[in-house]
Parts: C-alpha cells; sequence; structure tokens
C-alpha cells in the first residue's frame, strides 16, 4: 500500500509517499523542508502536494505525520503543538488536507522507535552488545534539535511504543564540572531540563560555559567556522578532530552526560531488548560515542553498573529512521 509519512521538527520537516508491504518500506518519493521558512505545517503540505506526480497521490491510503511535541487526544482527534516551531497540527485537518480518513499524528521518537523495526545490522553501531533478548523491552533516545525518548513493549505480535517528554526532566549532574554547569544556568532559570545541555544547542551552552568560565577564547579558526556557517556544527567537529581546546572539552562534557542520561533512563523499563541511540547529532559523532566515554558514563550506576553491562546498546546510522516509523504506522491505522 502507498502511503504518506512526514516527520517535523525544529529544524527541518520531511514528507514522504512510500510503499509499505510486509513490514518493508521503500521510498517512492520524498522531499525535505526548512522548517522556519513557512508559517504552518499546512504550507509544507501543499508545497509537498503541488510537487508531487498526481499519479502517485492518486493511490494514497494513509497518512501518519510524527512531530516533535507531545501528543494531546481530543474529542475530534489526535492535535499537537510543534514544541520548537510557532506550528500546530489536529487530525481532523490533516484529513482534509489529504484528502483521507485514515490519519495518524504520533510523536517523532514514536516514529524513530517504530522505525528500529525496518533496521538491519548495517544500520547501526554496536556500542555494547549486552545480552540480547527477543521481545525484551526496548528503549529510543536521542539528542537533536532537542531531546526525545520512548520505550517499546512487546504486546501480541509487535512492539507497542510508550512515547513521553523525558527530554523535560531534569538535568542531574556527575561531576564538579557538571555541577558548575548546573549553578551557571540555575542562575538564570528556576529548572534546568536535560534537553537544555543534551541537544544541539545545549552543546553550545555548554561550549558558552566553558569559555566565560575559564575566560579564555576560541581559536581563530574555530571562530571563523561559527561565523561562516553552523555554530553547532563547527564545534562538533572541532571537538571531534580536538583542533580546538574548548571544543574538545565541550565535546567530552556532554558525550558524558549523554551516557550518564542514556543508563538513568535505561533503568526505567530495564531495556534488555537493546537500546537505540537516533537523533540528528548520534551518526555524526558515532566515532567519539564509541570511544568509551559514552559506555563508562552509561555504566556507572554504583551498584548496577553490573545490570548496565547485560543492555545492548546501539547508534542508528539510518537518519531516515522515523520516516521508516512513521510509514510503518500509516499502514497499520
Amino acid at each position: 500500500m502507498n502511503v504518506i509519512s512526514g516527520d517535523v521538527g525544529g529544524t527541518k520537516t520531511l514528507l514522504q509517499i512510500a510503499e509499505v508491504n510486509d513490514g518493508a518500506v521503500r521510498s517512492i518519493h520524498e522531499q525535505r523542508f526548512d522548517s522556519r521558512r513557512f508559517a504552518s505545517f499546512d504550507e509544507v503540505a501543499r508545497c509537498f502536494l503541488d510537487n508531487t506526480p498526481a499519479d502517485i497521490i492518486g493511490d494514497l491510503q494513509a497518512v501518519c505525520v510524527a512531530v516533535a511535541g507531545p501528543i494531546e487526544d481530543t474529542a475530534d482527534g489526535r492535535r499537537v503543538d510543534v514544541t520548537n516551531l510557532p506550528w500546530s497540527l489536529q487530525e481532523p485537518s490533516l484529513a482534509t488536507l489529504f484528502d483521507t480518513g485514515r490519519v495518524r499524528l504520533i510523536n517523532d521518537f514514536e516514529a524513530v522507535a517504530y522505525g528500529t523495526e525496518t533496521l538491519t545490522g548495517a544500520d547501526l553501531v554496536v556500542l555494547q552488545r549486552g545480552l540480547d533478548q527477543p521481545r525484551g523491552n526496548r528503549m529510543t533516545l536521542g539528542a537533536g534539535t532537542g531531546f526525545g525518548c520512548c520505550q517499546s513493549l512487546w504486546q501480541g505480535d509487535r512492539y507497542l511504543v510508550m512515547p513521553s517528554e523525558a527530554g523535560h526532566t531534569d538535568f542531574a549532574p556527575n561531576d564538579a564540572t557538571q555541577m558548575a554547569l548546573l549553578s551557571h544556568l540555575l542562575g538564570n532559570a528556576s529548572q534546568v531540563e536535560i534537553e537544555q545541555v543534551l541537544s544541539g544547542p545545549g552543546l553550545k551552552t555548554i561550549f558558552d560555559f566553558l569559555r566565560d568560565s575559564r575566560g579564555i577564547s576560541a581559536s581563530v579558526g574555530l571562530r571563523d567556522a561559527m561565523h561562516d556557517g553552523d555554530p553547532i556544527a563547527a564545534i562538533a567537529q572541532f571537538g571531534k578532530t580536538q583542533r580546538d581546546p574548548l571544543a574538545r572539552d565541550a565535546l567530552d562534557v556532554f558525550v558524558k552526560i549523554y551516557g550518564a542520561v542514556a543508563g538513568n533512563l535505561a533503568l526505567l523499563c530495564l531495556p534488555y531488548g537493546g537500546i537505540f541511540i537516533a537523533g540528528g547529532i548520534a551518526p555524526k559523532l558515532s566515532a567519539v560515542l564509541a570511544d568509551g566515554r559514552f559506555t563508562t558514563a552509561f555504566r556507572n550506576k554504583g551498584k548496577m553498573s553490573a545490570l548496565m553491562a547485560r543492555f545492548p546498546l546501539y547508534i542508528v546510522r539510518d537518519e531516515g529512521v522515523g520516516m521508516k516509523g512513521a510509514a510503518i504506522v500509516a499502514s497499520r491505522i
């Protein structure tokens, strides 16, 4: 069957028409949009439809759009306010827009979790083999524009995904540098959320804190790269290649926080079926996440450290996994 699947985030919006057969997803037509250039999702959708061949649209059977934000059930259907955009999406309006009654809104990381069902070994980087249990609980998490997380529990003949807003829980520091970072951030707020430090913007927050607290400047090369392009990408690149001490140290703090948060969340559901680290950042930093610092922080849970070593831990390399998951959900409506 042919479906439309979408992935709406604070940075980009992806839409595709895909063919789904027996759990396999094949993209037929796909477009990417800069979310902030549009006033609403409806504008993006109309642009997509206007640029899609009519014969493909004619075969459409269902629509599922994954959105970075908490899904709310209402009497008229689901709705969502996008967390990092001034957009609101409602199932009834989407049904009208796409001319189909089979429409579903889901959380973006819920879609990623469903998408992990389509992955093969080539799509994954193994950080920790653990003791994989078929049909064991799974967890999917990841940092990008924000931070997402959900659990997957085996029900009947498939996984049922349980979305969350764990990125908005409190940040818990683990060393003196992280304590100082938290204290600094609390100077301007009554609460510090995980995604304030564990996200793309969070990496820059850490970098700015280290720069200001140490009273030193970034290298000329990094300053130029931040000025000429994406500052977050520049910090990540210079940190990954160790071309700038501040960027290197910021990335070190970031990776340790990432591992610790992943470990905290794993303790909530005991994911013997695997922990899948997705999002926009992990594939780009896979070598850094695989060098041992992440797993050390992940396992550092005192009496539970031996338990932490039993959970399979993977980086998802397929950046289209959320689109695949949304297509899977659409096919099941």
